[in-house]
């Protein structure tokens, strides 16, 4: 949390609100610090489990591709939902950006529209 408020210059009186979440999350934990995960949705790799083990190590909630957590035993942190699913909601925002691309966004722009507010 500490590298992502750095690196967007978030403030201490910043509301922690939907749109600042979305930023978090678009701008640092997937468009910089996962690459394999941005770069699948933005069709650049074709690795699908690649993808969701980038998704699973940043957020404790998501399964990897076998199922579990990627940080199990740690707090109480367990798998809330199914690899099946994970994968088709990866999959979902892939099919957005080829769209989004495909009216003639920049790949930033396309992006950002993934995140609703951001663009």
């Amino acid at each position: 949390m500490k590298e992502t408020v750095q690196k967007l210059n978030i403030q201490d009186g910043d509301l922690y609100a939907a749109l600042l979440q979305e930023a978090m999350f678009r701008k640092h934990l997937v468009g910089e610090k996962r690459r394999t995960l941005k770069h699948y949705i933005m069709g650049k790799n074709s690795d699908l489990d690649g993808a969701q083990t980038d998704l699973a190590n940043e957020f404790a909630s998501v399964p990897k591709p076998g199922g579990g957590s990627a940080h199990a035993g740690v707090g109480g942190n367990a798998a809330l939902t199914s690899s099946a699913t994970t994968r088709a909601a990866i999959n979902a925002e892939r099919d957005r950006f080829k769209v989004l691309i495909a009216s003639g966004k920049s790949e930033d722009d396309a992006w950002l529209a993934l995140s609703p507010g951001l663009a």
